[in-house]
């Protein structure tokens, strides 16, 4: 499989003009080669690929990713790849701008500015695409995401804080073969519930309240990401409203979804049908992002996405309506 991600990187790298990519982001180089430990580059050329590391990750590199020949770095990262270009006599070496600080660069293009050139998104569109052994861990890690969900939902009682019930989840993940949460777990209760991304305090679980969970799982380096509301409790004639509300406006998006469309039309059926029943207002943010080795990547499943779906991409569907308090 990685031949095969390499191979299509090299062609886009042709298409270019470019000689070579300098890749820092740790998702894009263990997507390329395997490797998983940190403050290295990969550096891609049309005849070789070069792990640039350090004393740290030598052993764990020849293992992880055999195919690439490792060079050990004495002093700089940055300058090690500068060197290295230098010594293979390349004129037009890309680098991911993206995940290059302000001092990366500065490093890197000490002695010679022309020969490095920014680029974006060179990998990240391969990733759009899964291929089968990526479709199989992001299955296993939802099915493990929904089975701790499952057990949680059999013990949580009214008075538990949010915290408690987020640590309990995160337990529970790993003890169904994660290896840890995929993002810091959101549990947000009564009136914190209409905060996107609240942090668990020690709020205590009332009767009869929304509970909000936000979680995924995360496993063999691939990730879940999942939302669902649950109600400690009866269920108010409103509350009730929005929520079969939220969840025809994700089947409804769900039922969009085949390869060809539209990615803003996904968005476009559960956007205009909340907005329908009047809560148009309440949904600020886009439809859905892809999931896989990080737990934001491409697509974006928004109101103004470009592109259209393709087979193997993976992505969430989670329409939602807030009301404050």
């Amino acid at each position: 499989m990685k031949e095969k991600r390499l191979k299509a990187l090299k062609k886009r790298l042709r298409e270019q003009g470019l000689e070579g990519l300098l890749v820092k982001g740790e998702a894009n180089i263990y997507y390329l080669s395997g490797f998983s430990g940190q403050d290295s580059l990969l550096f891609v050329t049309p005849d070789d690929l070069f792990l640039i590391t350090d004393f740290r990750y030598v052993e764990e590199a020849s293992k992880e990713a055999p195919e690439a020949k490792i060079v050990r770095r004495r002093g700089s990262l940055f300058g090690a790849a500068a060197s290295k270009a230098r010594r293979l006599r390349l004129k037009r070496v890309a680098f991911e701008a993206n995940f290059f600080t302000y001092g990366d660069f500065k490093a890197l293009t000490s002695r010679d500015k022309r020969r490095f050139v920014p680029v974006v998104g060179l990998v990240e569109r391969l990733r759009e695409r899964k291929d089968a052994e990526e479709i199989k861990m992001i299955k296993t890690s939802t099915r493990i995401a929904e089975r701790a969900f499952t057990r949680l939902k059999q013990i949580i009682e009214p008075g538990a804080t949010e915290k408690e019930i987020a640590d309990e989840l995160e337990m529970l993940l790993r003890r169904e073969g994660a290896e840890g949460s995929s993002f810091p777990i959101i549990v947000a209760a009564g009136k914190r519930a209409s905060l996107p991304h609240a942090r668990p305090g020690e709020h205590p679980i009332g009767k009869n309240e929304a509970l909000l969970i936000d979680w995924g799982a995360r496993f063999n380096f691939y990730n879940s990401d999942l939302t669902r509301v649950i109600f400690m409790g009866k269920i108010s004639k409103k509350m009730r409203r929005v929520y079969e509300t939220v969840l025809e406006a994700g089947r409804r998006a769900i039922k969009t979804i085949k390869p060809g469309v539209e990615i803003k039309e996904v968005d476009r059926a559960a956007r205009e049908y909340i907005a329908s029943q009047g809560f148009g207002l309440r949904f600020g943010h886009g439809l859905g992002h892809g999931v896989g080795l990080e737990v934001h990547e491409a697509p974006t499943v928004g109101p103004k996405s470009k592109g259209r779906l393709r087979v193997g991409m993976v992505f969430t569907v989670e329409p939602a309506v807030y009301i404050p308090n």
